[in-house]
């Protein structure tokens, strides 16, 4: 959520195979911070068998006919469609409606290392030279 100093998490979602939870963390309790609609109550712990609406609307539709190529250009495999808390890790849920940003909690694998998939975005403020080392990049984000 936008503020002054940037950005801060304002909550967590999480999701067991069964149930999605959501509960506000301390970010949410700053100034100038709205609840989310139908989340209002920054004590409770909201939980729903389906993706919560706030979430949901932030996916592609796979009814969409580029369904597909969404998937193949976030980085998964069509054949085997991660959970939907995936998808909304790599591509944020970015919305231009709103200043949320939905984002992975990091978890070490079993050696220790953390690895997360991201968009990365505000790359025109890098120096020119680091950017052009990145050999992978397509021409337009350089």
């Amino acid at each position: 959520m936008p503020d002054q100093t940037g950005w801060r998490p304002v909550g967590r979602l999480e999701h067991d195979g069964g149930l999605y939870r959501f509960c506000y963390l301390q970010g949410a309790r700053k100034p100038g911070f709205q609840p989310f609609a139908g989340m209002t109550n920054l004590n409770q712990i909201y939980e729903s068998d389906e993706l919560f609406p706030l979430f949901a609307n932030r996916l592609l539709s796979k009814a969409r006919p580029e369904y597909e190529a969404y998937l193949r250009w976030s980085g998964f495999d069509t054949d085997s469609p991660p959970d939907p808390l995936v998808i909304l890790g790599v591509t944020e849920g970015l919305r231009r409606t709103d200043a949320v940003e939905v984002f992975p909690c990091p978890v070490p694998d079993a050696d220790g290392c953390y690895l997360n998939k991201f968009f990365l975005h505000g790359v025109h403020w890098m120096p020119r030279q680091p950017s052009n080392e990145l050999p992978d990049w397509p021409r337009r984000n350089r």
